[in-house]
């Protein structure tokens, strides 16, 4: 499920709510069990400042979470029978918890010059990066991004569900050798703390 957080995010936003980020990611972290409670406590009014929706660039803050949605580069469509529909934009998310802890899922991206930006303006300690190639960025791109970055840890994301996403955790470690960062390849229902 996790190495496929890119559309089991995008799946869940809109039966959920935008509280769901806080709900996927929040396992990662046991120690924020507290702002959780606290969370879930604030979701009417969460939901409420959702309901006109988001644009790129905006943030939301509640209960001192602040979730901020920024670019990303990919296609999205949806085949219905033999028609093709429009899927929507692409984004990311840089998630700051209350203790100042930075997160930021790229989303299904490729790599891209302004990831540099959100590194400038975010300064992530932990990135989720698709490596799979085909449909994202390879490891290559992914370590290319993680010099962009800088963060301490890397979770990738979007491999290994299906034969033809070729990328693999040890080639992103093999490129990154020479930065400072771990990365941490997460097993299906496998949490970080």
């Amino acid at each position: 499920m996790y190495r496929e957080s890119g559309w089991f995010c995008v799946l869940l936003l809109p039966l959920f709510g935008y509280y769901f980020l806080f709900l996927f990611f929040a396992p990662f972290f046991s120690s924020f069990a507290a702002s959780r409670a606290r969370f879930f406590a604030s979701t009417a009014s969460f939901h409420w400042r959702m309901s006109s929706g988001m644009g790129r660039g905006g943030t939301v803050e509640v209960e001192g979470i602040r979730c901020t949605l920024v670019q990303a580069f990919h296609s999205s469509s949806i085949k219905d029978g033999n028609q093709v529909i429009y899927g929507g934009e692409p984004g990311g998310f840089v998630i700051q918890f209350e203790n100042g802890f930075t997160i930021y899922h790229a989303g299904d991206t490729n790599v891209f010059g302004d990831m540099k930006i959100i590194a400038d303006l975010y300064a992530p300690e932990l990135v989720m990066l698709p490596i799979g190639d085909l449909y994202t960025m390879s490891p290559r791109e992914a370590a290319y991004a993680c010099r962009l970055l800088n963060p301490k840890w890397v979770i990738p994301i979007h491999y290994a569900t299906f034969p033809p996403l070729t990328g693999r955790p040890e080639q992103l470690r093999d490129l990154t050798k020479d930065l400072k960062l771990e990365v941490v390849a997460l097993k299906p229902g496998e949490t970080l703390t």
